[in-house]
């Protein structure tokens, strides 16, 4: 978890990455358990995210309640295979794949979630290394970046979830 102090509001955030792989028989099926079902090998990663500078100014901005372009909220998923960790500085994914809508949008209290889950026909063939928060279907404002701890290779046996917890709150001030 990463936490970074903007005026009076304290930013902290991580990703929470759940890779399901499914699991082959030794003919090369599916292997399946006793009510004909899949079976899937889970690996679960937690990483430090950037919300970096620019989306940093948007969720000032989306919290004051400014429109335009620059307060619009992540809208979209992307995935890449750069691996150079994330910096504040950083407008786009070092080397983007794919890019779809969100899953889904949350919030409880001062912690917002954003979640995509990556199916099993998206972005096969490369080696995940990076994701990253968007407000558009292309270009758009970078909201957070993350580099993965742990890079995987993508196929059509992978379906991962992502979800992105970015809290918001005052530092010194108690609830």
């Amino acid at each position: 978890m990463s936490s970074l102090e903007h005026g009076v509001l304290r930013i902290r955030d991580n990703v929470r990455i759940c890779v399901a792989e499914m699991v082959l028989d030794n003919t090369g099926r599916p292997w399946m358990d006793r009510r004909g079902r899949p079976r899937w090998r889970v690996r679960e990663q937690q990483c430090g995210n950037a919300v970096v500078t620019r989306g940093l100014d948007n969720v000032v901005k989306y919290v004051v309640g400014t429109d335009g372009p620059a307060g619009d909220p992540p809208t979209h998923f992307a995935v890449g295979t750069g691996n150079t960790p994330p910096v504040h500085g950083n407008f786009e994914l070092e080397s983007e794949v794919f890019r779809d809508m969100l899953s889904g949008r949350t919030h409880d209290g001062s912690v917002l979630a954003f979640t995509y889950i990556l199916g099993t026909g998206d972005a096969n063939g490369n080696t995940l290394a990076e994701a990253g928060l968007f407000n558009d279907s292309s270009g758009g404002d970078l909201w957070a970046r993350v580099a993965f701890a742990t890079p995987f290779a993508k196929n059509a046996l992978v379906q991962v979830s992502f979800t992105w917890y970015i809290e918001i709150d005052t530092p010194g001030v108690d609830t």
